[in-house]
């Protein structure tokens, strides 16, 4: 459904060939109302809430449900983190779920394993 709501919002993904998925399912399901999908896809995160669960997972990644699986001890542990001026909650482990998320984040990928995963595009005025 999640796949389904990101299709009808017209969002596409860089390759080509999930780019041409996003495209067939949202012509597929031209007829869905965007406001079903949001009331069904809430549903499903709520159902879940008053159980008591050792994983977690991010429902809106994008990264897949295996990659985004976290103890739900990550989740209840939080801290406060400096940003800016403000000062804002963060997973207690943020080392460990960033890992988990992106192996070793504190290093940039050497530049040709980079690349333009949300296709932002850079305007010059």
């Amino acid at each position: 459904m999640k796949r389904l709501l990101l299709a009808k919002l017209l969002y596409r993904p860089n390759g080509k060939f999930q780019n041409s998925v996003y495209k067939l399912v949202a012509i597929l399901f031209r007829w869905f109302d965007v406001k079903n999908i949001v009331k069904i896809l809430d549903h499903e995160m709520r159902r879940y809430n008053s159980k008591d669960t050792s994983n977690r997972i991010a429902f809106y990644s994008t990264y897949g449900y295996i990659k985004d699986l976290m103890p739900s001890a990550w989740a209840n542990e939080l801290k406060d983190f400096d940003f800016e001026d403000i000062k804002i909650k963060g997973f207690k482990q943020s080392h460990e779920y960033l890992s988990k998320l992106y192996g070793e984040y504190m290093s940039p990928p050497p530049s040709d394993k980079r690349y333009n995963r949300h296709g932002i595009i850079e305007v010059k005025l």
